[in-house]
């Protein structure tokens, strides 16, 4: 005997009501590509982050993509890594001060605009960032055991093609 649950379902525009047995809703959570992708950030963010913790790296995740774009454009205005990290300002001001405070990466102040703060990533910094992703190349090869060249080809392509409707959901959103 399954236990009824009642469920939301958000169909087009409205919100639909369903009883829903536990079976239907683990179906429905198996074939869901957006909650799997949900849980499989999850889930990768919580073994890197165990990762860095075991090798000594003394960051969390979210510093070493702050660090990572660093490396990527150079230096930034903050409200550009927010933007890049899709997190909100706060969240940068409070990632930038830990890793200020390790010597990492450097504010300064915007000749243009006084009110801007400008980021660097420190010599320190960029040492910490090239023996991490040393560590992330590990990880990545035991992660993609069994999966063909092409299939991480065609998985790349999709997520990407996900990635621009959901910045296109989200511009959707922001207009109305």
């Amino acid at each position: 005997m399954h236990r009824q649950i009642n469920v939301f379902i958000f169909a087009s525009s409205n919100i639909e009501c369903a009883n829903m047995c536990s079976e239907d809703i683990r179906k429905y959570k198996d074939e869901n590509i957006p909650y799997q992708l949900g849980r499989l950030k999850l889930l990768l963010a919580r073994r890197f982050g165990r990762i860095l913790k075991r090798e000594g790296i003394g960051l969390t995740s979210e510093q070493v993509n702050l660090l990572g774009v660093l490396i990527e454009k150079g230096t930034c205005f903050m409200d550009e890594i927010a933007s890049e990290l899709l997190v909100d300002n706060s969240a940068v001001t409070r990632l930038i001060d830990g890793l200020e405070s390790k010597k990492l990466v450097k504010r300064t102040i915007s000749k243009q605009d006084r009110r801007q703060r400008l980021v660097q990533i420190t010599p320190k910094g960029e040492d910490k960032i090239y023996r991490t992703m040393q560590l992330t190349e590990k990880y990545r090869e035991k992660l993609l055991v069994g999966i063909s060249e092409s299939e991480k080809q065609n998985f790349l392509r999709m997520l990407l093609v996900l990635q621009k409707n959901a910045e296109k959901a989200l511009a959707e959103l922001e207009i109305e």
